[in-house]
């Protein structure tokens, strides 16, 4: 196979990057309007949490088999797949007519995202070197705060403007076009990047179940899966629940009528999603570059910027939900999320790291099950389901969806010091993952 020249490397990870951003778009456009969502459905804040928990369950229980397939099949066609479903299950969201159907719709969102979420990575640590990964992936990884951040600004404005029903029907259309432009890239060999191809874009079809098991044996990709599943739980928690708080909380959305709540949340979602795309912004680039220049003297620097990172936004997780001012919300949240993101290329990078090209999607349709199991799976219920067990013992809404929050900094603290434990192992991991390879 032809090598694949760097500016069609490029061109694939600029197209990726833009699924990426697609596909948070379509996730957290539910959050946005899910306000508007419970009053019309009459629905119960955990209620409100399982909708984003059937989607995440789903999705990580579909990861496994994408993983499996990914080390096979042809990798572009299973993301075209996964684009184009998870496009018209958002999409088919507009046309429900109950909570069952709306719950049936998000878990076929998740079985979209699965594909795509597990394999895009695999390509992409073959189409660069390790020594630019840490950075390639962070670019890669952007897409989540600015689709997120859009995925609350537009869900908000046209949700505000049209209704919920709307909002899901035109985020859910772009995702259609992406997924036949995938087609027309060129898929790297497998391993190529680390002169290990084997001149083929297809697998050698022999990851077997012993290959799955070693995974678990491997110490800094277990820890790192462990700091990255407490990191989910918060970011996932905060991320579903953050436009309702802040209109509950602070914009008297309490006993706002239907109009009224509608231009709240256009406010919230607003303000959380300019904070998320900026701070995400500036948190991803950050921490990407921070590992890729750290790693150059220190060969554990990966897990120590990503624990570093999770500590120091405890604080300032705290102080978001113990505030009564919406000025200083804003500032500790932006922070917060600030720390929050700029783990994602550098923890990404970890696993590419110690595992062999080989089982790459199989290596990471694992982590995903279990960040997502034990992560933002449980949050949004679990924090939904502590609010109305505070409401029913005479909290208001807000006061008691403040105080089911306080779960976060907690956890957030657990995955500094798990990505901290990580680095302990990372040096020795990676050299017998390549090692292992090239024999």
């Amino acid at each position: 196979m032809p090598p694949i020249t760097r500016r069609m490397a490029y061109w694939t990870l600029a197209l990726l990057l833009l699924i990426n951003l697609v596909n948070y778009i379509d996730r957290w456009a539910l959050s946005a309007v899910l306000e508007l969502i419970n009053k019309d459905y009459e629905i119960t804040d955990a209620q409100g949490g399982l909708l984003m928990t059937a989607f995440l369950v789903v999705y990580m229980l579909t990861s496994p088999l994408f993983g499996w397939l990914g080390d096979r099949w042809n990798r572009k066609g299973l993301i075209a797949f996964g684009i184009g479903l998870w496009s018209l299950a958002t999409a088919g969201a507009a046309f429900t007519r109950s909570y069952g159907q709306l719950f049936f719709t998000r878990t076929l969102v998740g079985v979209g995202e699965a594909s795509y979420a597990t394999i895009s990575p695999t390509l992409i640590a073959d189409l660069f070197t390790k020594e630019t990964r840490g950075r390639t992936l962070a670019l890669f990884y952007v897409a989540i705060p600015i689709g997120s951040a859009l995925g609350f600004i537009l869900g908000g404005a046209i949700g505000g403007t049209f209704g919920w029903r709307a909002a899901f029907l035109i985020v859910g259309f772009p995702g259609l076009l992406l997924a036949l432009a995938i087609l027309f890239t060129k898929e790297p060999a497998r391993g190529a990047s680390d002169g290990l191809g084997n001149g083929s874009g297809h697998g050698h079809g022999k990851v077997r179940w012993k290959d799955v098991t070693g995974i678990a044996r491997i110490p800094s990709y277990v820890w790192t899966t462990a700091g990255m599943t407490a990191m989910t739980f918060v970011m996932g928690g905060l991320a579903h629940w953050m436009p309702t708080y802040i209109a509950r909380a602070f914009l008297g959305g309490e006993t706002a009528s239907h109009e009224e709540l509608r231009k709240m949340l256009q406010k919230a979602n607003f303000g959380f999603g300019a904070i998320t795309c900026v701070a995400g912004l500036l948190g991803t680039f950050v921490g990407g570059w921070l590992a890729d220049f750290w790693q150059k003297r220190n060969r554990a620097a990966y897990a120590l910027v990503c624990g570093c990172g999770m500590l120091a936004g405890v604080p300032f997780a705290a102080l978001a939900v113990f505030t009564s001012s919406l000025t200083v919300f804003w500032v500790a949240m932006f922070l917060c999320e600030f720390f929050l993101f700029w783990n994602w290329g550098p923890s990404n990078s970890i696993l590419l790291s110690v595992v062999e090209p080989r089982i790459r999607a199989t290596a990471f349709s694992v982590h995903i099950l279990v960040t997502h199991a034990l992560g933002d799976a449980l949050s949004p219920f679990l924090i939904g389901k502590t609010s109305d067990v505070l409401q029913a013992a005479g909290k208001s809404p807000g006061e008691a969806l403040g105080s089911a929050l306080l779960l976060t900094p907690v956890v957030l603290a657990a995955s500094g010091i798990l990505y901290n434990l990580a680095g302990r192992h990372l040096s020795r991991d990676a050299g017998r993952a390549l090692a292992a390879a090239r024999a």
